[in-house]
């Protein structure tokens, strides 16, 4: 009979791996969304709040910049008040809500559009994975 001592195994007690990898480069998909999944829940919804922030601010922007003209139904008329009216749909945009009555007009702004809506489910279908894979993760 094999006695297995306690320095065989790969895995602790406490479910983290005993393995020391070298030469790992921590800017890979799988080492972030590994680090995704390892975060706190109050961790967790914090980056996808950020994230969420930034990428409606990011989409935002780039409405402003292409071509502010083609944005029917824009009901602000200082230009601050108009950026946060068009932040505001780029956040219900994101969120698959809908628009909030503006209505994009022109290649420009329908380009920007399709690739926020990608985005969006792109970022929906990773929260998704990652809270099941978080949940997998502390359950152990």
């Amino acid at each position: 009979m094999k006695i297995h001592h306690d320095k065989t195994r790969l895995i602790n007690e406490d479910g983290s791996f005993r393995v020391k990898r070298i030469g790992v480069n921590y800017f890979t998909l799988s080492e972030i969304y590994n680090s995704l999944v390892m975060l706190s829940w109050p961790r967790f919804f914090l980056f996808i709040f950020t994230s969420y922030l930034v990428l409606a601010f990011l989409f935002a922007l780039a409405y402003v910049f292409a071509d502010l003209q083609n944005l029917k139904g824009l009901t602000a008329i200082s230009s601050s008040e108009r950026f946060w009216e068009i932040f505001l749909y780029s956040a219900q945009t994101m969120s698959t809500v809908g628009g909030a009555g503006i209505t994009p007009v022109g290649i420009t702004n329908n380009l920007i559009l399709t690739i926020e809506s990608m985005m969006a489910l792109l970022c929906m279908a990773i929260i998704a994975v990652g809270t099941q894979d978080s949940l997998l993760a502390q359950s152990k």
